[in-house]
């Protein structure tokens, strides 16, 4: 060897030895005639024999345009950028940073380069933590932006528009097929049935609940269930999946009232490994799916108990008025009527037989006065013992009778015979104008005329009652109640 570069060969052995990069001198004719520790780590090696002996392999040809020899040769200059050695023992490709310059004289008949290489892989990996956490950061934002959409639609929309939309969320931001959301029919709950569904061709069919299905199994189970591959799957068949083309999927409880309410669930193409990510926006989605069933459902229920009488379950004067008032706006084919129906004896009732037994009595009478009505009509309860009938046919003083017939028959209360007597006020809209306060008036003022009768019967106002002393009576006496 040339004094000269074995002179710079010891200087920079004697550097390299303590360096913790990986760094080798290597002639331009491929020879590497040394490498340090470092580099012998760094790529695999036992030794820098074996290093020199696969020194093409493990750094490449010389001759490599994109090599970093070439470009010191042709430059003349020092050069450094990524590039990558191969590790002998696995083959792998290893990231190295590496600054490549020439130790020898420009008259050395074999230049010699020196590379310093600085191994990335630990800033690589860095890097694609920082990624994966940028993308975890920004799935989560986009999955809680779409939560949140949900949420809003929650609030207002109808619970199809929120099944719909929450199908349609769960396909996109999970990446899937389709989904479907499936409900037990009610009220006998024997079967599954999709009330929403996102996807290619049509919803799925009424699967019977008590089949085992991917969406039973859930139901019973209470928890979450997923299929990573349908081929494979034992829990349950699989012909609705195959018949879907699907191989994937996960499905989530949709919790409702004291017993699930229902099932989301979605579905891939491929075989997949659900995240637990995943999982959890799914049964976010289904607990956003559930507050809103669970408010629509509660809404319901205080509209119905704020028209209805809590005893019997009849509707209540406000339902009754806002009936009335919906036939003035959107008119009816024929005169409507009002029936006004106060029990004659019931608080003897309460008085001997107690309040148990005169609550019974008015669900009886309610279920009577429902029976002896026409479909289209409204039977009410305003208060105490008084009843009325909105009827929307055309002979109301039949109805009357019906009635008085319907509770001219004894009730069994607690072992006691009780019958019930009543007197009925019939007010007709001859002149369709719908005007709730006047047929109330007209209505009560006919049942007093019956009542002062002294016998269960019914009494019709018309004009001409209307002009009699009667009328003049009971407005000195009675005071109509809104």
């Amino acid at each position: 060897m040339d004094p000269d570069v074995e002179s710079w060969v010891a200087e920079f052995e004697a550097t390299a030895d303590r360096s913790p990069d990986a760094m080798c001198l290597r002639g331009s004719d491929g020879h590497v005639s040394y490498v340090n520790a470092a580099c012998s780590e760094l790529i695999g090696a036992y030794d820098s024999l074996e290093v020199a002996k696969f020194a093409d392999y493990v750094f490449g040809y010389v001759d490599d345009a994109h090599g970093p020899v070439r470009k010191v040769l042709e430059s003349g200059e020092s050069w450094s950028g990524d590039t990558g050695l191969t590790h002998l023992r696995t083959g792998d490709s290893v990231p190295v940073w590496v600054s490549a310059y020439e130790v020898t004289g420009r008259h050395a008949l074999i230049p010699v380069i020196a590379m310093v290489c600085r191994d990335l892989r630990v800033r690589f990996e860095h890097e694609r933590r920082w990624r994966r956490a940028a993308e975890a950061a920004s799935a989560h934002a986009r999955e809680q932006r779409a939560v949140a959409d949900l949420s809003r639609i929650a609030l207002t929309a109808s619970p199809s528009e929120v099944l719909a939309q929450a199908t349609d969320t769960a396909v996109e931001m999970v990446g899937m097929k389709c989904a479907v959301i499936l409900e037990p029919r009610f009220p006998d709950r024997s079967e599954l049935i999709a009330v929403s569904y996102s996807g290619p061709d049509t919803p799925p069919r009424p699967l019977p609940i008590e089949r085992p299905s991917h969406a039973a199994l859930v139901l019973r189970s209470g928890e979450a269930v997923v299929c990573t591959d349908s081929i494979y799957e034992t829990r349950f068949p699989t012909e609705f999946m195959s018949a879907r083309g699907v191989r994937s999927g996960a499905a989530v409880v949709i919790e409702g009232f004291g017993e699930p309410w229902g099932v989301l669930a979605v579905y891939g193409s491929e075989p997949k490994h659900f995240q637990d990510a995943e999982l959890a926006f799914l049964q976010t989605v289904a607990g956003v799916v559930s507050a809103a069933i669970r408010r629509h459902d509660l809404e319901n229920e205080l509209r119905r108990r704020s028209l209805h009488d809590p005893l019997t379950g009849l509707p209540n004067r406000v339902l009754i008025r806002q009936r009335i008032e919906s036939i003035r706006h959107q008119g009816n084919p024929y005169p409507i009527a009002v029936l006004v129906i106060d029990l004659d004896n019931f608080k003897m009732i309460n008085d001997t037989l107690g309040h148990a037994a005169g609550d019974r009595t008015l669900q009886l009478v309610a279920d009577a006065l429902a029976g002896a009505a026409e479909p289209q009509d409204t039977v009410s309860r305003f208060g105490g013992d008084e009843f009325v009938v909105l009827h929307r046919g055309s002979n109301a003083p039949a109805l009357a009778a019906r009635i008085l017939r319907a509770l001219s028959v004894s009730f069994d209360i607690d072992g006691y015979e009780v019958t019930v007597a009543a007197s009925i006020g019939v007010a007709v809209d001859n002149h369709f104008r719908a005007d709730p306060d006047e047929l109330f008036r007209s209505a009560d003022s006919a049942m007093y005329r019956a009542k002062r009768s002294g016998n269960s019967g019914f009494a019709v106002f018309g004009d001409e009652f209307a002009r009699s002393a009667v009328r003049s009576d009971v407005e000195n006496d009675f005071e109509f109640e809104e």
